[in-house]
């Protein structure tokens, strides 16, 4: 669906920001690591994120933020993702479910022959002779009609 599709896409965007963020606090790193002496060290790696940890400019916080948001981000698309799909599931199961039960009735309901056949509906007193004469019995007459 469209929506789905969306939510794929700012996924997959946040996810190439996340790659392009942690790139570049790499650069940022290995930069500050090439002013210190022995750049190739473990040590040199820990002074140079303390340095930029500390330092007035702010460039690695400011990219910690941004890979923050861009997970948060990420996340929140998936999670938006998951709950729709598992929605459109319930909804199919439900709908299926429905259906399943309106088949197996009309196929195993009765056809109109099986359920005259199996109950005959009474025919109402005033119905049963409708076109034959009522007999009547006249008082004194001594004959029936």
């Amino acid at each position: 669906s469209p929506t789905e599709l969306t939510y794929i896409r700012e996924m997959a965007d946040a996810d190439w920001r996340l790659a392009r963020i942690r790139n570049y606090s790499l650069a940022l790193q290995l930069k500050q690591m090439a002013t210190l002496d022995n750049p190739n060290s473990a040590a040199a790696a820990t002074e140079a994120f303390l340095q930029l940890t500390e330092s007035a400019e702010k460039s690695l916080n400011t990219l910690l933020r941004y890979e923050a948001h861009f997970r948060r981000q990420f996340d929140r698309s998936l999670n938006q993702l998951l709950k729709m799909r598992s929605t459109h599931q319930a909804i199919e199961t439900k709908t299926a479910a429905s259906f399943q039960k309106f088949t197996a009735d009309f196929i195993n309901a009765p056809t109109p022959g099986e359920q005259a056949a199996a109950e005959p509906s009474p025919v109402p007193e005033s119905q049963e002779l409708r076109n034959e004469p009522k007999r009547q019995i006249r008082a004194g007459a001594g004959f029936v009609s």
